[in-house]
């Protein structure tokens, strides 16, 4: 079974083509994790989580916010009926 690579990108901007272009590498688990070009070590690239998780984790923390305060009013509504007598 054939490992997946790992992607990088060379940091050296001003000597190497490869990092001037931001071209990625990929390097595969047991390979030396330098740049073919110019030898330099190469930075790993942190993989993104996606728009649309951060939309949806958003999503559901404002939904358990409204839901919480949708069973939470009949108290809520009594209570203020209370304070408002006294």
């Amino acid at each position: 079974m054939a490992s997946r690579p790992i992607v990088f990108k060379c940091p050296n901007y001003q000597d190497c083509l490869t990092g001037y272009r931001g071209e990625d590498i990929e390097v595969f688990p047991g390979m030396v994790e330098v740049c073919p070009e110019c030898g330099s070590v190469l930075q790993e690239v942190k993989k993104q989580t996606p728009a649309y998780v951060a939309y949806l984790i958003n999503l559901t923390i404002v939904a358990a916010f409204a839901g919480a305060l949708w069973l939470a009013w009949p108290w809520l509504s009594a209570l203020l009926t209370t304070a408002q007598r006294r």
